[in-house]
């Protein structure tokens, strides 16, 4: 094996002329010792020509079988020689493309001017929601719930014990316009005490009023650090996670629901993570994601969605939480047209109960929906 190993490094492609110069040739080989290091040398500096991969592979074959250096190092060797070369030649420069006609084209050019559109209040609008003074029912509101996170390790999941009295209440006075919603809107006042509310920072009815389309954040995302304060905050902001994984549920009597199976739940359940309750009608419907979260991470071939350390930025597809709250057909009309908002302020709410559990951190297609 080593004299083939020999004969193929060095001997050449053309078939010999005669066995009795073959045979001189593997006399020749067996009494002189070639130093590999040298094979390897000659093959990348042969005529400067780095594309001679036939001769680097027949001094790489060479070393191998003397055993002088394994296979590596050979490689090693030859591919530094081989960037050498190539350095040590000279660019070529690319030829100027003559243009005598050109002429650089103003600063702007074909580029439409932005238009902007001045606001026109309507008269006295600015002022009635200036002095407007809302019903507390009519406020924008937060219930934070304390949030006992050992509860996780209990299985099944212990009946939830917490009342309205355990409630937090937090107000947002600030909101007193539609046309205003969006810069009135209290996206920098979020609180991390109840990581279970999301993160909203945008909300409007679509354009056939179905639905209520609700745009969120993923505050997991905001402090990924490693110091003992981020790392407080990570484990506390665990929950937010868990709203971008949906959760079937099984309507019981008394307005209550618990937690089921796919195949128990209702249809309008089955894939659900908030219940929407509209105000003054009393109506309930239950929150449809845009996509389905766990399917595109199932697709993108995820080892899981989320990380139980809280660092996964990775995906993008997680950083942001879409859903929407169905708008019950008695109201849909009215919204749509717009009668709903009387005086630059609406009269149909509603209200986004998230359903509270545990993250799951398994593989993204364990729990899909049928």
């Amino acid at each position: 094996l080593q004299m083939a190993g020999i004969i193929l490094a060095v001997s050449s492609d053309n078939t010999a002329e005669n066995s009795n110069d073959s045979t001189a040739n593997r006399s020749q080989l067996d009494t002189k010792r070639i130093d590999p290091h040298q094979i390897v040398n000659t093959a990348a500096n042969n005529n400067n020509n780095i594309n001679d991969n036939n001769q680097v592979n027949k001094a790489i074959v060479l070393a191998s079988a003397m055993g002088k250096m394994d296979r590596e190092k050979a490689e090693e060797i030859a591919r530094q020689k081989a960037i050498a070369a190539q350095q040590a030649r000279p660019k070529k420069e690319k030829p100027k493309r003559l243009r005598p006609n050109w002429k650089p084209e103003p600063y702007g050019h074909r580029v439409k001017p932005q238009v902007l559109l001045e606001h026109k209040p309507i008269e006295g609008q600015e002022q009635i929601a200036a002095t407007r003074q809302l019903p507390k029912d009519q406020i924008l509101t937060a219930y934070l719930e304390p949030i006992d996170q050992t509860q996780w390790q209990v299985k099944p999941l212990p009946r939830r014990t917490t009342t309205a009295d355990d409630l937090v209440k937090v107000t947002h006075p600030k909101l007193n316009s539609c046309r205003k919603l969006m810069e009135q809107w209290p996206v920098d006042e979020y609180s991390d005490a109840d990581p279970f509310l999301p993160w909203i920072h945008d909300v409007f009815p679509t354009y056939d009023g179905k639905f209520v389309q609700f745009v969120a954040q993923n505050k997991n995302r905001c402090h990924t650090g490693t110091t003992d304060e981020e790392e407080a905050i990570l484990e506390q902001m665990r929950p937010q996670t868990a709203l971008f994984e949906h959760v079937p549920i099984k309507k019981m009597d008394n307005g209550k629901y618990r937690l089921s199976s796919h195949e128990d739940a209702d249809p309008e359940t089955m894939a659900t993570r908030f219940i929407c309750k509209f105000k003054p009608s009393g109506h309930v419907t239950f929150s449809e994601f845009n996509y389905d979260y766990e399917w595109v991470s199932f697709r993108k071939t995820q080892r899981m969605m989320f990380d139980p350390d809280g660092r996964d930025i990775k995906q993008l597809h997680t950083s942001q939480l879409l859903f929407k709250c169905p708008i019950p057909p008695e109201l849909q009309e009215s919204i749509k047209s717009g009668e709903s908002v009387v005086d630059d302020w609406a009269t149909i709410f509603v209200d986004v109960i998230p359903i509270r559990s545990e993250p799951r951190y398994g593989h993204p297609g364990e729990f899909l929906v049928p």
